[in-house]
């Protein structure tokens, strides 16, 4: 049997704040996909040397974190601030 808590009005303020929070990132990082068309041209971009950052790719050696580093964290720079690569693609 579970007991119903009783808390004050303030806690109950912080817990719906916190789960507002949440929701939001959970949200947030639902939209963080990325079509496969944008994924294709991403990856044509990085194989014929059109990424300025990356062309020594090779994709017998590159590894993900190559290219992660070298490509995708560059591309996604707007600014001085970082984005998700979805992001900028949308």
């Amino acid at each position: 049997v579970i007991k119903p808590i009783r808390i004050n009005a303030e806690d109950a303020r912080k817990f719906r704040s916190v789960v507002k929070v949440r929701q939001d990132t959970v949200w947030d990082l639902c939209r963080r996909g990325i079509a496969l068309g944008d994924l294709l041209d991403f990856y044509g971009k990085v194989v014929r040397g059109e990424i300025d950052s990356m062309p020594h790719f090779d994709p017998n050696k590159s590894t993900t974190a190559d290219v992660v580093r070298a490509a995708i964290i560059p591309q996604s720079v707007i600014g001085e601030n970082g984005l998700a690569y979805s992001t900028t693609v949308h």
